[in-house]
């Protein structure tokens, strides 16, 4: 199952789908106190202080009209402490006042993005960590979720995560404000501000079904019409390296094909579906505006009239309104571009939530049972320090295992128990970020003991007679390519060495890797405990196994000893099949060896 299908909110209903939304950004919300609380703190600080100075701005503004319409136009008047005069002077003072307050609530905005931008960065830099960190606690992914999805996520939703985190900070500023503008409303006219309550809902009802468009058109974008867009540039691209002529029309081709593909057009359109969707939405409440304002001096004409209000409470109140229309149109703004993120970081705040609920599984009830295969009349026992190959037909990540461990169960009389309590170690896995002592042992602390055993296994595998380097060398993700074949697998397979874990699962590049003293002085290490070497193709071998273990169409299909596998008409046939007898021949060991690692690890840098 992919991942736009396992994560398709178009089942539930509008409310449930609201909800859903509604508490994704409160998590998110959540995770930005978490992440930054002095700067949340601040853009809300600075969100009261926003809102406080236009509110002062207005008051100040409310009072020098109502004094003027009811003084006599050529006395001196007293507004606060201030005496003014009827002249062009005054008029520049109460401008200036009025300025200074709205340029304080201006930059007061200004600092509040400036701190939601600040834990936009710091949310971006711990989402792929998180994720991380997440991903290694767990044993299986949850249901609909895919293989490849933690990569899609990681890809994906990580690098969205600060700007989705932004927005929703930024959203709290607008947000205040229109809580403290609108308390402002109800000061000046309360009987008008309880009138406008009901229209205000009439918009919220339509953009929410516009909101629904906009994150539909975003998951049809990045889920469909961009992958099969970015594919289409990639075969494209491929064909250009892929040919050298000195005429250009097979350039000229591939361009004309590219231009008339239905993966652009569909690209195109759903580009700009998901731009008109969310310009929709802003266009709905720049149409409402006017409509308010047109409504809202109704009935404060009538409230004129009435006597329930006079002409400098009407200024105030209509510009006062205009701040609030403003502030609902920005968090407007920043709904629809959230909208726009949802359907990328959902599946992250979905992982995420399934990872914290989760807790380690034990099996070490069944550990002590015996490990035992049975495929008709064949039966193996994969007994401690007699490692068993197991053919798996495919490449198995941590998160694939479960269901290796589920085929190879409905062969297992007995023992599935100690596989499932395994540990795992792929050709992918490349240490960084600690010494090579404790990379290799799998602790920050290592104690002496480990450091001497680490050692010796060291020079006996070939890392170097002397090995004292491997306490002070902090690795990257650059080191590896420096390091030589050795070194690699003892950083790969150390933390299982010194763990208690009963067997241990290893892909057969991590042992083909050594010379074959280096490997039998490794796996004589493990001999306390079950072993299984992973291959995914029936062509490579390991002189160190001892049984073989088939798995075919997602179950085993035939076990028994090595020597018996060595020349049985299934490996004869798969071997055959793929023009290997006729280039190295049946029997070359060598290159069967090499095989593995060329088509597991080389194929994925």
């Amino acid at each position: 199952m992919n991942e736009s299908s396992a994560h398709d909110d178009s089942q539930p209903s509008s409310r449930q789908r609201m909800w859903r939304a509604i508490r994704m950004f409160a998590r998110l919300l959540a995770m930005a106190f978490r992440q930054r609380k002095l700067d949340l703190t601040g853009v809300v600080v600075f969100g009261f202080i926003g809102a406080a100075a236009q509110l002062a701005a207005i008051a100040a503004l409310l009072g020098f009209l109502r004094l003027l319409a009811s003084s006599d136009q050529t006395e001196p008047v007293r507004w606060h402490r201030l005496e003014l005069e009827p002249n062009l002077m005054s008029l520049g003072i109460i401008s200036l006042l009025l300025g200074l307050l709205m340029i304080a609530a201006t930059l007061a905005s200004y600092l509040s993005a400036r701190r939601a931008r600040a834990i936009g960065r710091a949310c971006e830099q711990a989402a792929a960590p998180r994720l991380f960190g997440r991903l290694g606690s767990l044993s299986r992914l949850p249901d609909g979720f895919g293989q490849s999805v933690p990569k899609s996520i990681a890809v994906r939703s990580c690098r969205l995560m600060g700007l989705a985190v932004e927005h929703v900070a930024k959203m709290v500023h607008p947000s205040l404000q229109l809580v403290v503008l609108g308390t402002g409303l109800f000061y000046i006219d309360a009987y008008t501000t309880l009138l406008l309550v009901p229209i205000l809902i009439v918009p919220a009802v339509v953009l929410l079904r516009f909101h629904r468009s906009v994150r539909e058109s975003a998951r049809s974008y990045y889920d469909h019409a961009a992958r099969s867009y970015g594919m289409l540039v990639a075969r494209s691209l491929g064909n250009i390296e892929s040919h050298r002529f000195q005429t250009s029309y097979s350039t000229q081709a591939v361009q004309a094909a590219f231009k008339n593909s239905t993966e652009q057009v569909r690209f195109l359109d759903s580009y700009d579906e998901v731009v008109l969707a969310a310009d929709r939405s802003i266009l709905i409440t720049s149409l409402f505006r006017p409509l308010v304002l047109v409504y809202v001096l109704l009935l404060l004409g009538m409230s004129v009239t009435a006597g329930r209000a006079s002409w400098p409470e009407v200024i105030a109140y209509i510009v006062l309104l205009i701040q609030v229309v403003g502030r609902a149109e920005g968090i407007i703004t920043h709904l629809s571009i959230l909208n726009r993120e949802y359907t990328q970081i959902q599946p992250y705040m979905s992982l995420i939530e399934f990872a914290e609920t989760q807790h380690p599984d034990s099996d070490e009830a069944a550990a002590s049972e015996p490990v035992r295969f049975a495929v008709g009349d064949s039966t193996v026992e994969v007994a401690p320090g007699a490692p068993a190959l197991v053919y798996t037909g495919r490449q198995v990540s941590r998160f694939s295992l479960p269901s290796l461990l589920d085929q190879l169960g409905s062969a297992m009389p007995s023992g599935l128990g100690a596989l499932r309590a395994c540990e795992y170690v792929g050709t992918r896995y490349r240490p960084a970020g600690g010494t090579c002592a404790q990379l290799a042992i799998g602790t920050p602390e290592p104690a002496q003991a480990e450091l001497d055993r680490l050692h010796d296994l060291a020079r006996r595998l070939g890392v170097s007679e002397d090995t004292d380097w491997m306490d002070h060398v902090v690795l990257d993700h650059r080191s590896w390519e420096s390091l030589d074949d050795p070194t690699r697998t003892l950083l790969q397979i150390g933390p299982a060495l010194f763990s208690h874990a009963p067997s241990l699962l290893v892909e057969l590049a991590v042992i083909n890797r050594l010379a074959n003293e280096a490997a039998a002085s490794l796996l004589d290490e493990l001999s306390d405990r079950v072993v299984c070497i992973l291959a995914h193709d029936e062509r490579s071998w390991c002189v160190h196994a001892s049984s073989v273990v088939v798995v075919r169409d997602e179950r085993v299909v035939w076990c028994g000893p090595a020597a018996d596998w060595r020349n049985h008409p299934m490996r004869a046939q798969a071997t055959s099949s793929s023009g290997m007898a006729d280039a190295v021949g049946a029997d070359s060991d060598q290159a069967l060896d090499d095989l593995e690692l060329e088509m597991s690890e080389a194929s994925l840098l």
